[in-house]
């Protein structure tokens, strides 16, 4: 049966690797709700050009859908566990500079200012 919502969370941060998704290259909110309990590294599709235009840059998670990439990966991080931290360590960064109450306030205001001229 499905996982309520803290319990999927707790399950992020129990794992090493999570596979989301590899139908359309774009993220929902399953990446943000990893990234913020630093949960497992993320394996999903991306387009990095249309996420780097829209936030200024990519999410730093593996992007691939490749099986061989995956296999790849996944040998690489049972090898050398500091490559699970370094994915993670920057998911998260980027999760604060684009997610942040900060910087949401700083795009509210703005989108504000520029409808108030209008």
């Amino acid at each position: 049966s499905p996982l309520s919502k803290p319990q999927l969370l707790k399950l992020y941060q129990e794992v090493d690797v999570i596979v989301d998704q590899f139908n359309i290259p774009c993220i929902g909110s399953t990446p943000l709700e990893i990234f913020s309990v630093n949960g497992g590294v993320l394996i999903t599709w991306l387009d990095d050009e249309v996420l780097s235009d829209f936030f200024g840059q990519t999410i730093p998670l593996v992007n691939t859908r490749k099986p061989q990439e995956i296999s790849s990966f996944l040998r690489s991080i049972l090898n050398d566990e500091s490559i699970s931290k370094k994915y993670k360590d920057a998911c998260k960064k980027w999760l604060l500079e684009t997610h942040s109450e900060e910087k949401i306030i700083k795009t509210l205001k703005s989108a504000y200012n520029f409808n108030s001229i209008a």
